[in-house]
């Protein structure tokens, strides 16, 4: 008797277990197809809404431009004329970084540099005939995501670093109209990557504005600009208004990340091992696109898209919006970067970190930029008042009040006159009035001193 009882119970535990196992199996597919059908709708309201959401779409997203419009196609016949020192002067140029504008360059310095813009006068003279046309695409091909050729980031980078060495030479000759000239070339280069949607790009264009400021420093500096002089400055400034750079580039970074989350288990395998992984392979044919069954049907990847998407979409609201609204982000990232490592969101942890740094590199960009604008109406303000202002208040009618907010605090940039000139700052990202200590042109990236972002004109 006890043996069909034992059987009967047998039965009954293994009728259970197959229940139970069929439950979790209905319970998993409800889940897997929810997840999957979530995914596609927000790619395709991704689509419908007219943003890019693979390499394909990404590179039709960069606007074409007629190339009788397209300052690019000019600008990169420049680049093939662009030449260095044939000798060991080149590595000097290399490493070279200009000093504050309150620091006039040495004789060697100054030998040295006339000498590298000397050697690219003919490819400075084709860029200026490039920016007469109004529009500008470069021809690069954004299809193969994040392995992207982007060989005239570069160039266009060593170009605008020459035009400020033309222009800081200049102010130190005493030729304002010329080193005028240069900063507004300088910011045209600048602005021919507005509409490029690559977060490289937004940095080097932020890198070039930083170049301009600094032309423009050593301008103020070098010495008293008349009407006319301040009256084509400002012809040279008009649009560098100290917005924020990241939209387009938000777009692009999620364009070209999102067939990543396609990848098969070995594309996944060789991705995080790679240091420079060739993206190219993802979208080699039908073999490259299809994951293998494990990996799709587990929804890991479907998984760490949705959350990649949802929180990039929170990044590409933050970007349409300026400092210091948008530096929230910073504030919540921790807990973002917790939260990826234990839900073991791979592909969103290692894609997303960088993006944090972006919002600080763009406020310190429109930081600059404030402070270079309020620098030079406060040189109009000495012209016509012939004296200081006693605060920035007094600047009405000559820069507006949006121009003179700190982007980190959202505050009043800081100013103060000094023994011999004046000192307009910002705050800087650790948010801390330093008293306008600016930070040295030769410090490392590993120095955590804390600085202002300053502009100083010591005349």
């Amino acid at each position: 008797m006890k043996k069909p009882a034992l059987k009967n119970a047998g039965v009954r535990l293994l009728l259970v277990a197959a229940c139970l196992m069929l439950l979790g199996i209905i319970s998993f597919s409800i889940w897997r197809v929810r997840l999957s059908n979530d995914v596609a709708r927000r790619l395709e309201a991704l689509r419908a809404a007219g943003f890019p959401t693979s390499g394909a779409e990404w590179n039709a997203y960069y606007p074409s431009v007629p190339e009788s419009e397209n300052a690019a196609l000019v600008i990169t016949q420049a680049f093939a004329q662009m030449a260095s020192y044939p000798d060991a002067r080149s590595n000097l140029v290399a490493s070279f970084k200009l000093p504050p504008g309150t620091q006039p360059l040495t004789p060697e310095q100054k030998e040295l540099l006339a000498g590298q813009v000397e050697l690219n006068r003919a490819a400075i003279q084709t860029a200026r005939q490039g920016l007469l046309r109004p529009k500008s695409r470069y021809p690069i091909d954004l299809s193969p995501g994040f392995a992207a050729l982007l060989p005239h980031l570069s160039y266009l980078k060593k170009l605008a670093q020459t035009i400020s060495y033309e222009g800081v030479l200049a102010a130190g000759s005493n030729q304002p109209e010329e080193a005028i000239q240069s900063i507004g070339t300088v910011l045209q280069l600048s602005k021919t990557l507005e509409n490029e949607p690559l977060l490289i790009s937004a940095l080097v264009r932020m890198s070039m504005d930083k170049m301009a400021e600094l032309t423009l420093e050593h301008c103020l500096n070098a010495g008293q600009l008349n009407k006319e002089n301040l009256a084509a400055l400002d012809q040279a400034l008009q649009g560098w208004e100290g917005t924020n750079k990241l939209f387009q580039a938000m777009i692009g970074e999620r364009a070209a990340a999102i067939p990543l989350f396609q990848m098969n288990f070995a594309q996944f395998s060789s991705f995080i091992k790679a240091e420079d992984t060739d993206i190219r392979n993802v979208h080699g044919g039908p073999g490259a696109i299809s994951v293998t069954l494990l990996m799709r049907a587990s929804g890991l990847f479907d998984r760490d898209l949705r959350y990649y998407l949802m929180l990039m979409e929170t990044n590409i609201n933050l970007s349409k919006i300026s400092p210091p609204d948008n530096l929230v982000i910073t504030n919540v990232w921790n807990d973002a970067m917790l939260e990826m490592k234990s839900r073991y969101l791979f592909m969103s942890a290692m894609l997303l970190p960088g993006l944090n740094i972006a919002y600080l590199r763009n406020a310190e960009a429109v930081a600059n930029v404030r402070v270079s604008r309020v620098a030079v109406a406060i040189k109009k303000f000495r012209l016509l008042q012939n004296r200081l202002p006693l605060d920035l208040d007094e600047l009405n009618g000559l820069i507006s009040v949006e121009l003179r907010i700190d982007p980190f605090n959202g505050q009043s940039l800081r100013y103060k006159q000094l023994k011999k000139g004046y000192i307009v700052y910002s705050v800087g990202r650790d948010g801390e009035d330093n008293g306008g200590h600016e930070r040295p042109a030769d410090a490392k990236s590993s120095d955590k001193t804390p600085y202002d972002i300053t502009f100083t004109v010591m005349r």
